[in-house]
């Protein structure tokens, strides 16, 4: 075991042939760019490496001892949603770990911490007893503060334990500790992609949590797997989308009124296209590529009306899933292409399915949900997303003043993939 005095106790544990590290400084940077946040860390505390979650927008601080090692919490963070916390004996020693998770997101300060055995574990749980109202509590029963007991007994919480050998299984591409200045961004997206073989399978059930684990592997073979959701692709939609929003005219516009955006979004096996409008001064639709040019008029203030306009689409079909880092490399060619930077202009978010376990057994992949923000004109939103791994294009919306549009959509990865890339090296 290896200990370090700084941080939140951190030491490292070898779990069923995997090294992790317990007891890191998690720190969640508001409003600022967390690769960057990390690197600063890193160079201002001397004998200090990171982990770096940028799709959660957080990273920890801990001893470069442990350099390499996978962070417990990041892997126990991405497998369950909702707000939760735990304790843990810590293998071959008196030392416990509390773990405290709302959204997958470790809770900075004190989410990630070392105590001081199985009395400091229970002092840890009553002092944040009443921090949230937590969805699931994971630990043995007597060391649970009456608040949570009563929680329990209202309905209000799941109360559970199960050991840490058991939900410490590593994904591809777990979270490590290491030098932040040699993470690069499309290292960042693989790992948020590849995080999809810890599959969350927690679901909700009337209103309630149903706990940590699936059922056992015997029952779950009789179960089919949960399929991945079907969709047209992105090119298609850009297509229809495009097709509404062409079909508005100048004359749609009643005067007095300001065009303020477009946007277009899939139903069903159609688009609809969407003009918000506010009655205060007016574009005509034709003026739109030319923001100077505006027509004063006076109106009713800041009333708001939308016109809509359809197009069709064709049914969803089945898209094949792809190979996480294959993913993660077309979304950040992608920003390449709008000529836009990764991190200022694309947030990437991935997903887990909600499913019950009683119906299917647990799925192995999961979706990477994507937001661009962009000024680059439509051709090279073709060449982009033509690019990217079959996927969704979940809308587009164009905000008249900046001129700037944002498109988000959503492409289903599976980690047990293996591109023919890695089949070759």
């Amino acid at each position: 075991m290896t200990a370090g005095p700084a941080w939140n106790g951190a030491v490292t544990h070898t779990i069923s042939g995997t090294g992790f590290v317990f007891g890191l400084e998690w720190r969640s940077p508001q409003g600022a760019d967390t690769l960057k946040a990390a690197r600063s860390a890193v160079r201002e505390t001397p004998e200090t490496l990171a982990v770096v979650r940028k799709d959660r927008w957080q990273f920890a601080l801990g001893p470069a001892s442990a350099r390499g090692a996978t962070s417990a919490a990041a892997v126990l963070a991405e497998r369950q949603d909702g707000s939760w916390i735990g304790v843990w004996p810590l293998p071959g020693d008196a030392a416990w770990w509390g773990l405290a998770v709302r959204h997958r997101t470790v809770y900075p300060v004190f989410g990630d911490t070392v105590l001081d055995g199985r009395d400091g574990a229970r002092d840890w749980l009553a002092a944040h007893a009443e921090t949230v109202e937590w969805d699931l509590v994971i630990a043995p029963s007597d060391l649970v503060p009456a608040e949570l007991l009563e929680a329990e007994r209202r309905g209000g919480c799941i109360l559970e334990f199960h050991e840490l050998d058991t939900l410490l299984v590593p994904f591809r591409r777990s979270p490590v500790l290491m030098d932040p200045a040699h993470i690069s961004w499309r290292r960042i997206l693989s790992a948020a992609a590849a995080a999809g073989l810890a599959v969350a399978v927690v679901v909700a059930a009337s209103g309630h949590w149903r706990g940590w684990l699936p059922a056992p592997a015997e029952e779950q073979a009789e179960r089919p797997v949960l399929p991945p959701p079907h969709g047209v692709p992105a090119p298609t939609v850009l297509d229809a989308c495009l097709t509404a929003l062409g079909r508005f005219a100048p004359a749609s516009i009643p005067p007095g009124w300001q065009a303020v955006s477009l946007g277009c979004r899939p139903e069903g096996t159609g688009v609809q296209g969407e003009v918000q409008l506010t009655a205060h001064e007016w574009t005509p639709i034709a003026l739109l590529a030319h923001p100077g040019a505006r027509t004063p008029a006076t109106g009713p203030d800041r009333a708001a009306a939308t016109l809509t306009r359809a197009a069709a689409l064709g049914e969803p079909r089945e898209l094949p899933a792809a190979e996480p880092r294959v993913a993660g490399a077309a979304l950040a060619r992608l920003v390449e292409t709008m000529g836009g930077k990764t991190g200022e202009h694309l947030l990437v978010e991935r997903l887990e399915p909600s499913f019950d376990p009683q119906t299917h057994t647990a799925p192995t992949w999961s979706e990477l949900h994507w937001t661009l923000r962009t000024h680059a004109p439509v051709r090279l939103w073709r060449r982009g997303l033509a690019a990217l791994p079959p996927g969704r294009l979940e809308g587009m919306t164009l905000s008249i003043p900046t001129g700037e549009w944002q498109l988000t959509g959503r492409i289903t990865v599976d980690p047990t993939l293996t591109s023919k890339e890695e089949h070759r090296s």
